[in-house]
C-alpha cells in the first residue's frame, strides 16, 4: 500500500511488484490475483514495433458503501476528522454508473455536471439527515475523465462553515496530490419549496416558438459536436427556442432511486436543452451554477423544463426550472455555460475559405534546375520562359506529344492552362469550354498516372479569373467554367497526391512569370495560390461566420481563468502623445510564448484572493510587438503620420498605442512573412501557436477602425437568434430538386416560415413512395405546384418561367438543391460524358436559373445554390465530377453578389437522415465519422440557411469536423487547414515506422504484407486475417471501390506515404500489394 494516506489504489503495489518483476526478481502474479475472477483474454499486439495501449478489464464490481448501508454510487464510506471535516469516498468504475455510462466516447466517460449536483444534494442528506439547503457556487474545475473498465475513487469533503453550512470539495488524488474536479457551498438554512425565478409563470402563454427540434435530431447534433449520449442518456424529447432566449422543452421522467435526489442524467438533458438550438451548436457545458435548488424527487412522469438562456460573450448564462405535473422538481439559477477546452471546444459549424495575402518565402538556397512540359494555347508565354537560367521548357500545344515528352526522365513539372473560349456567356460556352479542357485533362492523368518514376512530376493547373481576388472586375460569367476545376482539382489531390496538384489562379491576359516564382521556390503545403499584379495570395479556410469588428477602441487583457476561451476584447480610450512619444494606429500584433504563458496562467485569481487587503490589478495586456502607421508624434521625435513602423514595447494588443518614441523604429515592410498570421478571432489559436512554433511568434491582424474613433462600447456580440426576414404570403418560392430529400425538407422550412406558394421542381415530376406523408404535410400549409422539367434544359427552364409569370404570385426566393444522381468514379474511371453528367443540374442548371432571375425576376429576396464541401475540402475520393459541379455553384454565388445580386451558396458537409446519408450504409457513416466528418440534422442545417440567406456574404461551409482527426494521416501536408488541424492524433495507432525502416528487406516484406492483410481484413469484416489468401484478386473477394479507398486510406495513415486512388486496381492482390509498398518505402516530398 502506499504511504500516503490519501491514496487508497493499488497503484504503489502495483508498480513496486512491476519494477520487481523487470529486474529479474519472481513474483507470483497468480497469488496476486488470487480470490480475483479471471478477466478475460484481450489480444496483444503481435509486432513489436506497433504500440497501442490495452486497457486490462476490471473483473470485480467494487461496493461503493459499507455492507446493509444504501448510498449514492458516487458517495461511498465515510470518515470523520476531530475538526468536524468530513469525507465519504467511493470506488467505483464507468459502468457503475447507470446511465451515465452512456456518454461514453472513445471509451473514456466524462463525469457531467448533473453528477455533481445530485451527489451534493446525498451528501448533505448524509450529513444534516435533509436536502433542502441550496447549494451555491458550483464550480466545475478539472474533468474527471473515467476510462472504461477503470476502478477511480472519488472523495467529497464536507468542512463546515462557523456560520452555518458547508464548503464542499470533490476531488480525486493523483500521484499523492488532491486534483479537484468541484467546489461549492451548502447553505446554512433550507429554504422555502418556492421557485425564486419568474419561470414558473411563464408557462402561462409563452408566445409561438421559433424554432423546434425532436427526437433523433437532437443526439444526431449532440454526437456531432462530440458529446454522444448512448440510449439510456437520450431523455430530452424536444426542445423550442424562441427569439427571446425562453427555450422550454420535454423530457422523460423516470423515478429516482432512493440514494438520489435529482438524477443526474435528467439534470444532463436539462443542460442539453439549453444549448440544444444554439447556433454555435450545443458544444457549451456547464462551468458554474450560482444556486441549485431541489424541491422533491421526480416520480417517473414526463418532466417540462422552462429555461431563460442569454449570451455573455462566447458563453452562455441560463436559469432553468424543471417542472412535474406543475410541480417544481428542481431550479438551477446563474448555470454559465462555455466550450470545454481542447479541439472539440473550438470547433465551429460555419467556416469560409478565404484568400489570403502570402509573400514568397525567400529562397535560401540557389533554386534546383526545373524542366517544365507546358500545355497552354499560347506559345508566346512558353518562349517568355525560356530565356530563364536553370529552367527547360517543354512547350506543347496539345496532348498529342506528351507521352513523348514525359519520357524524359528530367521532367520535374507538367503545367497545363486553361483553355478560355472568347464566346459570350451562355450555357452553351459554358458546356463546350469544360468539354475541350475536362477531355485533355483526362489525357494528361491517363498519360501521367501511367509513368514510372521514383519521384513523380508535380502537377500544376493553371486558370485566368477564375476565382474573385479584391479589385477583380465582376466580367460576364465567364469564369465559371474554369472555377469547376477548383473542384475536381482539389478531389486530384485526394487521389493523386503523388503528383501534388497545385490550382494557380492568374489574373486574364498575364504571363506566366508569377508561375515561375511558384516553381522556383515550391513552398511546402500550398495547392491553392493566387497571382494579382504586385500580389500574392493562398487560400485558407477560416473558422466561424465572419472575421469580428469593433467599434472605438479596444485591448486584448488576459483572462484571470487562464482560459483561452475566455479571451475577450474590453473598451479602451485612446490617449494623445505627450512628449517624446508617438500614437500608433496597430494593424498587425505580435505575439509571442510568453505571451501565451501570462494568458495561460491560472495562478493569477488565487494570487488576487489572497491580497484582499490590497486593490488586485488587472490583468495585463497581452503583446509584445506590433505593425501599424503613426497617427500622431511629439514634435523632434522624427515620426509623421503616416509612417509605418514596428513597435517593441509591453502591451501591444490594442487597436492605437502611444508608447515612448525610443520603442518605435521606421519599418517599410517589416518581415513578418515567415511566422504564422491569425484573425482577430482566432487570439486563443495564435498563443497556442507561439508556445509551439520554432520562432516562438505569431501575429494577429486586427480589424479596421473608424478614423475618428466612437465612444468606447462593448464588443458588438451577434445575437443568439437573428430573425430572419419574413417569408411572404403574396410570393411564391422556388425548390428545385423539390421531391428530393433535402428539397423536401426545405419546402416544408419555408412553409413553416410563412411561405403559402410553393413551387417544387423535379426531372421527373413524380414523388417517391416515402415523400407522399411529407408532401401531404406541406399542402395543409401551402399551396404546392409540383413541375416536371430538367433544370439543364434551356427549354425546360424558359417553360417554368413561363408558368411563374402567369401565375398570381411574383417570385420571392430560389432555393436551388437539384443534383445528379451520385455517380461514384474516381478520376482514373472519369469519361467526359461522367463529368458532363453531373455538371448537367449544378452547372448549367445554376447558370440557367441565373440567367432566368435577372431576366424576369430581379427582385428576389434570395438566391441560394446547395453546394457541396467536395468543392472546398476535396478530401473525399470518387467525387471529382461532383466536384466541379458544386464549384461552379459556388463560383456563381459569389460573382452574383460581386454585382449586387443576392447569391449564397452553402458547402454542406453531410446531413443525417436525408439527401446522400440516406443512401449510405453503416459502415460508410462509420467510416465517415473517423475521417472526422460529423452528420448534423436537418434542424440545425435548416436552421443554419435562414440564419444566413439574408446576410451580406456568398458562401459558406457548413458541417460538423473533427479537423485534427479529418488531417491525421493525410500526406500532403495541405496549408489550406491549417488554421483549424493544430493536433493531429498519431496516425493507426501509434505505428513505429522508424522501427520497420530499419528491418531488413525480407524482413521487412513479411512484417508489410502481415499489415496489408489486416488492413484488407478489417474492410472486408473478415474475422480473422489469416483468412485472405495472399493471391487472392481483391474484386473476386468483394472489395469494391469505396472499400478498396478504406484500404488505401489506411495504409496511408500507417506508412505516412501518397498512395493513387487505384492503388488496389494497380496491385489486386496482397502479395503484389504489399511488394509495391516495400519497394515504395521512403519519404516522398510533399511539396
Amino acid at each position: 500500500a502506499s504511504l500516503r494516506r490519501r491514496d487508497r489504489t493499488a497503484t504503489a503495489t502495483l508498480t513496486a511488484l512491476a519494477g520487481y518483476y523487470t529486474a529479474g526478481l519472481a513474483v507470483s502474479w497468480s497469488d496476486y490475483h488470487g480470490g480475483h475472477p479471471a478477466p478475460a483474454f484481450v489480444d496483444l499486439p503481435t509486432y513489436a514495433f506497433q504500440r497501442k495501449r490495452y486497457w486490462l478489464p476490471s473483473a470485480d464490481s467494487r461496493r461503493a458503501a459499507t455492507a446493509g448501508t444504501a448510498r449514492h454510487v458516487l458517495l461511498g464510506t465515510e470518515e470523520r476528522f476531530a475538526s468536524g471535516v468530513r469525507e465519504f469516498t467511493a470506488e467505483f468504475t464507468a459502468e457503475q454508473l447507470g446511465a451515465l455510462a452512456d456518454l461514453s466516447a472513445d471509451g473514456h466517460t466524462t463525469l457531467p455536471a448533473g453528477a455533481y449536483i445530485d451527489l451534493l444534494f446525498a451528501l448533505q442528506d448524509a450529513v444534516q439527515g435533509h436536502a433542502r439547503c441550496a447549494v451555491r457556487d458550483l464550480a466545475l474545475l478539472a474533468p474527471l475523465d473515467l476510462p472504461a473498465e477503470t476502478t477511480v475513487a472519488l472523495t467529497s469533503r464536507w468542512r463546515p462553515r462557523p456560520g452555518g453550512g458547508a464548503e464542499v470539495e470533490v476531488f480525486t488524488v493523483v500521484g499523492g496530490e488532491e486534483n479537484l474536479h468541484a467546489t461549492a457551498v451548502v447553505a446554512a438554512d433550507p429554504e422555502p419549496l418556492v421557485p425564486a425565478s419568474e419561470l414558473a409563470e411563464l408557462n402561462a402563454a409563452l408566445a409561438p416558438h421559433a424554432q423546434e427540434i425532436v427526437g433523433e435530431d437532437i443526439y444526431t447534433d449532440l454526437a456531432s459536436v462530440g458529446r454522444p449520449q448512448g440510449p439510456r442518456m437520450r431523455l430530452l424529447l424536444r426542445a423550442d427556442r424562441r427569439d427571446d432566449g425562453v427555450v422550454t422543452g420535454s423530457l422523460s421522467g423516470r423515478d429516482a432511486t432512493a440514494v438520489e435526489h435529482v438524477p443526474a442524467d435528467l439534470l444532463e438533458a436539462a443542460a442539453q436543452a439549453c444549448v440544444v438550438l444554439d447556433p454555435e451548436g450545443p458544444v457549451f457545458v456547464p462551468r458554474h451554477i450560482a444556486r441549485v435548488r431541489h424541491f422533491r424527487k421526480p416520480r417517473g412522469e414526463e418532466l417540462r423544463l422552462l429555461a431563460r438562456v442569454r449570451d455573455e460573450a462566447d458563453q452562455r448564462v441560463a436559469d432553468v426550472l424543471l417542472v412535474e405535473n406543475g410541480d417544481p422538481v428542481a431550479e438551477l439559477l446563474g448555470v454559465r455555460l462555455a466550450r470545454p477546452e481542447g479541439p472539440t471546444g473550438r470547433r465551429e459549424f460555419l467556416h469560409r475559405p478565404e484568400w489570403v495575402r502570402r509573400s514568397l518565402p525567400a529562397a535560401q538556397d540557389a533554386p534546383a534546375p526545373r524542366h517544365v512540359v507546358l500545355l497552354d494555347p499560347a506559345p508566346a508565354r512558353a518562349a517568355a520562359l525560356t530565356a530563364v537560367p536553370g529552367l527547360t521548357v517543354t512547350w506543347l500545344p496539345d496532348v498529342a506529344d506528351l507521352k513523348a515528352a514525359l519520357d524524359d526522365p528530367t521532367v520535374t513539372d507538367v503545367c497545363r492552362v486553361w483553355r478560355r473560349h472568347p464566346d459570350q456567356m451562355s450555357v452553351h460556352r459554358l458546356r463546350a469550354e469544360c468539354e475541350e479542357n475536362y477531355r485533355e485533362l483526362l489525357a494528361v492523368m491517363g498519360e501521367l498516372s501511367t509513368r514510372d518514376a521514383v519521384v513523380a512530376p508535380r502537377l500544376w493547373l493553371v486558370t485566368e479569373g477564375a476565382q474573385a481576388l479584391p479589385g477583380d472586375p465582376g466580367g460576364d460569367g465567364g469564369h465559371l467554367a474554369a472555377a469547376t476545376l477548383w473542384g475536381l482539382g482539389r478531389v486530384l489531390l485526394t487521389e493523386y497526391p503523388q503528383f501534388r496538384a497545385t490550382l494557380v489562379d492568374l489574373a486574364p491576359g498575364s504571363g506566366l512569370e508569377p508561375l515561375l516564382a511558384e516553381l522556383t521556390a515550391a513552398p511546402p503545403g500550398e495547392y491553392q495560390i493566387a497571382h494579382r499584379p504586385g500580389r500574392r495570395y493562398v487560400r485558407r479556410l477560416l473558422a466561424g461566420d465572419a472575421s469580428l469588428g469593433w467599434s472605438g477602441g479596444y485591448e486584448l487583457r488576459a483572462a484571470d481563468s487562464g482560459d483561452l476561451s475566455d479571451l475577450v476584447l474590453v473598451p479602451a480610450a485612446d490617449r494623445a502623445p505627450e512628449a517624446d512619444e508617438v500614437q500608433v494606429r496597430v494593424r498587425t500584433v505580435g505575439l509571442t510564448a510568453t505571451d501565451a504563458r501570462t494568458a495561460l496562467d491560472t495562478s493569477r485569481a488565487e494570487r488576487a484572493e489572497d491580497d484582499q487587503d490590497e486593490e488586485a490589478d488587472p490583468p495585463p495586456v497581452l503583446g509584445t510587438l506590433a505593425v501599424g502607421a503613426v497617427l500622431a508624434a511629439a514634435p523632434g521625435t522624427g515620426f509623421a503620420p503616416g509612417d509605418e513602423v514596428l513597435v517593441r514595447h509591453e502591451g501591444t494588443y490594442r487597436s492605437t498605442l502611444t508608447v515612448p518614441a525610443a520603442s518605435v523604429v521606421h519599418a517599410v515592410r517589416p518581415d513578418v512573412d515567415d511566422v504564422p498570421h491569425f484573425l482577430l478571432e482566432e487570439t486563443g489559436e495564435a498563443l497556442r501557436t507561439a508556445l509551439s512554433h520554432p520562432t516562438g511568434r505569431s501575429w494577429v491582424t486586427l480589424p479596421e477602425v473608424p478614423e475618428v474613433p466612437e465612444e468606447p462600447t462593448a464588443a458588438p456580440q451577434a445575437s443568439a437568434e437573428q430573425a430572419p426576414t419574413g417569408l411572404r404570403d403574396d410570393r411564391t418560392y422556388l425548390v428545385t430538386g423539390g421531391l428530393g430529400g433535402l428539397g423536401l425538407v426545405t419546402a416544408r422550412r419555408l412553409a413553416a416560415l410563412g411561405a403559402r406558394h410553393l413551387t417544387l421542381v423535379s426531372r421527373s415530376g413524380e414523388p417517391a413512395e416515402e415523400a407522399a406523408p411529407l408532401l401531404a404535410e406541406l399542402a395543409e400549409h401551402a399551396e404546392l405546384a409540383v413541375v416536371r422539367a430538367d433544370i439543364s434544359s434551356p427549354e425546360d427552364v424558359r417553360e417554368l418561367v413561363r408558368r411563374i409569370e402567369e401565375g398570381p404570385h411574383r417570385l420571392g426566393g430560389i432555393v436551388h438543391a437539384a443534383g445528379p444522381s451520385y455517380d461514384k468514379k474516381l478520376i482514373a474511371e472519369l469519361t467526359w460524358e461522367a463529368i458532363d453528367q453531373q455538371l448537367e443540374a449544378k452547372a448549367y442548371g445554376g447558370w440557367l436559373l441565373h440567367e432566368a432571375a435577372e431576366q424576369h425576376f430581379p427582385d428576389l429576396d434570395f438566391f441560394v445554390v446547395y453546394s457541396s464541401v467536395s468543392s472546398i475540402l476535396g478530401g473525399f475520393v470518387a467525387q471529382g465530377h461532383y466536384a466541379a459541379g458544386n464549384a461552379a455553384l459556388d463560383g456563381l454565388a459569389d460573382w452574383r453578389v460581386r454585382r449586387g445580386l443576392p447569391g449564397l451558396a452553402l458547402n454542406w458537409s453531410s446531413w443525417s437522415r436525408v439527401g446522400m446519408s440516406a443512401r449510405m450504409d453503416e459502415i460508410l457513416i462509420q467510416e465517415l465519422e473517423h475521417s472526422g466528418v460529423h452528420l448534423f440534422s436537418p434542424t440545425r442545417a435548416l436552421n443554419t440557411l435562414v440564419r444566413l440567406w439574408d446576410r451580406p456574404r456568398s458562401q459558406r461551409v457548413v458541417g460538423d469536423f473533427d479537423w485534427d482527426r479529418y488531417m491525421s494521416g493525410r500526406v500532403t501536408g495541405d496549408l489550406f487547414f491549417d488554421r483549424l488541424a493544430r493536433h493531429a492524433p498519431e496516425p493507426d495507432g501509434g505505428f513505429d515506422l522508424a522501427a520497420l525502416r530499419s528491418l531488413p528487406a525480407e524482413e521487412r516484406g513479411a512484417q508489410i504484407t502481415g499489415l496489408v492483410r489486416d488492413k484488407v481484413a478489417a474492410v472486408l469484416n473478415l474475422e480473422e486475417a489469416d483468412e485472405l489468401p495472399p493471391n487472392a484478386e481483391f474484386v473476386s473477394l468483394g472489395l469494391d471501390s469505396l472499400m478498396a479507398q478504406q484500404v488505401k486510406a489506411g495504409l496511408e495513415r500507417t506508412f505516412r506515404l501518397p498512395l493513387p486512388a487505384s492503388l488496389t486496381y494497380d496491385h489486386p492482390t496482397v502479395r503484389q500489394l504489399a511488394a509495391f509498398l516495400n519497394a515504395q518505402f521512403g519519404p516522398v516530398p510533399t511539396a
